[in-house]
């Protein structure tokens, strides 16, 4: 059996160091142990009289004839950093791009590049940059590097928001980690550490280590033995929402809040939920407005260009991706598509759900309702309602399905609530007219859904008292459909537009801008 462990001996002279040797030898030998003096290294610095110069020296020593080979004057790998005897740390950055250059070369489909990025050569990259204590420069500079690759990898835009790349999953983003903001922070919590640790060599080699200005200025105390890892953690996600809250405010981040906490989608692994790769790529552009339409051509690509930004639809109102997906008469009939897609799932939930509840429910789709003139009090016209589903049980539930585009902005009314507190008002009377008609208990529900994926934890409770679950599936499938019909949406307007937004202006390297591709 071999054993592999490292020992670190330390001496101020070279009779020091030969008994530090002969003693670990002798205890390893009383255990029935060896040590390999091939796998060893021995440094000697000496000073140089008269000068502040130490240099580099050799020393002859030997483990049962084997002489310790000498630390060279290069870098060595110690602990899976790069070290010089200096104190000089290689935190390879070029092989660090070669490993990218492979990766992105290799036969992966693009997700499955993109979570071998995250989950192996990040970590991997992270753990030398904290432990080799790296400058907040050569973060930053790693950072870039990876943001170009995760860019030619997904085929996205060069204007797509660095936030949308760093954001975390469970909010809507890649998850790809900000170094420059990360090792800093863990680097304070190696050195509280090493400062709290009771091997005095360890406590000297945490003295010399000193953070940058930037690192103390977002620490609570520059003390480093008053920090704990929950001051550490909570000033990290201080940091993480102070960057969000200024994506929110941009162009790119309307509406954004609204992914936080909604399901995954099936951008993770799309073939899995029977989608293509580049209905995952669609996804995430379409999530961060970035397909081109005339108005987003004119606000990047063509920046300065007088061109026209009029819809090519309904040639009535500006060109956006929101308006599209949203407004355009063009696109009516593909957004009708997208909503009964979310009824119909919701309706076969319910025929197919489990439960004692389920059993007796009797669900009628779009079933038109008369309010006849007199009925209610203050009613003097007829009103006819169709509300998407009408379940019937012990009790009768509305149930109202909108697909809203998620275009909140700060200081703005939050279009999903909106939609939803507008449907609550105008089904009201429907309420209190059939608690009159049948002597049952009415209630509203209502699923409103973001066409880029967004989800309010109101829709949580559509099924609630009905006796049938609503489970992260169910809500994955409401929000796939929605997401999905608004690609369709897009690209049958592509189609039947036929021009491609001023495309002159384009060129090769934008190319990738163009949005979905039209099978």
């Amino acid at each position: 059996m071999t054993l592999f462990f490292i020992v670190a001996l330390y001496s101020s002279s070279e009779l020091g160091m030969r008994q530090h040797i002969s003693t670990a030898v002798a205890w390893c030998k009383s255990r029935h142990l060896r040590i390999n003096a091939s796998k060893s290294s021995l440094l000697y610095l000496r000073r140089v009289p008269k000068q502040k110069k130490v240099v580099l020296s050799n020393l002859e020593i030997s483990i049962g004839g084997d002489l310790i080979p000498m630390v060279k004057d290069s870098f060595e790998r110690i602990l899976g950093v790069h070290m010089h005897y200096t104190g000089r740390v290689d935190n390879k950055v070029g092989s660090f791009s070669k490993d990218l250059q492979l990766i992105e070369k290799s036969r992966l489909r693009a997700t499955q590049k993109i979570a071998m990025l995250r989950t192996c050569l990040i970590p991997m990259i992270k753990f030398r940059l904290v432990y080799g204590y790296a400058t907040k420069q050569a973060c930053s500079q790693i950072d870039c590097i990876i943001r170009k690759q995760v860019s030619a990898v997904l085929h996205l835009p060069h204007s797509y928001s660095k936030a949308a790349i760093h954001a975390p999953c469970k909010q809507g983003g890649l998850g790809i980690p900000l170094l420059a903001g990360v090792v800093p922070l863990l680097q304070a919590r190696l050195l509280r550490r090493m400062q709290e640790s009771s091997n005095l060599a360890t406590k000297i080699l945490a003295s010399t280590k000193k953070l940058s200005k930037s690192t103390l200025l977002q620490l609570p105390s520059t003390d480093m033995r008053q920090l704990s890892d929950d001051d550490i953690k909570s000033c990290q996600k201080q940091l993480e929402g102070r960057r969000m809250s200024a994506f929110y405010e941009t162009t790119q981040g309307s509406g954004w809040k609204h992914f936080i906490g909604a399901p995954r989608l099936f951008l993770a692994n799309p073939r899995a939920r029977g989608r293509t790769e580049r209905a995952a790529i669609d996804a995430l552009k379409m999530r961060a407005s970035m397909f081109l339409t005339r108005e987003l051509a004119a606000r990047t690509v063509a920046r300065g260009e007088n061109i026209d930004t009029t819809c090519r639809g309904c040639h009535v109102a500006v060109e956006s991706q929101s308006h599209i997906l949203g407004k355009c008469r063009a696109t009516q009939a593909e957004r009708v598509n997208r909503h009964n897609s979310v009824c119909a799932y919701i309706a076969r939930r319910l025929r197919t759900g489990s439960g004692t509840g389920a059993r007796s429910i009797v669900i009628h789709r779009e079933h038109t309702i008369t309010i006849d003139p007199g009925e209610i009090e203050g009613l003097t016209r007829r009103i006819l309602l169709k509300p998407d589903v009408v379940i019937t049980n012990t009790r009768i539930v509305i149930l109202e399905v909108s697909v809203v585009y998620e275009s909140h902005r700060v200081g703005e009314i939050d279009p999903l609530r909106r939609v939803r507190r507008e449907k609550m008002n105008k089904y009201d009377i429907l309420k209190r007219v059939l608690a009159a008609r049948f002597g049952k208990p009415v209630s509203i529900r209502t699923l409103i859904v973001g066409c880029r994926g967004g989800w309010l934890a109101t829709n949580n409770k559509l099924f609630k008292d009905l006796g049938v679950s609503f489970s992260v599936l169910d809500r994955n499938a409401c929000v796939e459909r929605a997401v999905w019909g608004s690609i369709l949406t897009f690209n049958r307007f592509l189609h039947h537009t036929r021009e491609a937004p001023h495309v002159s202006t384009l060129g090769t390297s934008h190319c990738c801008l163009l949005g979905p591709v039209v099978e």
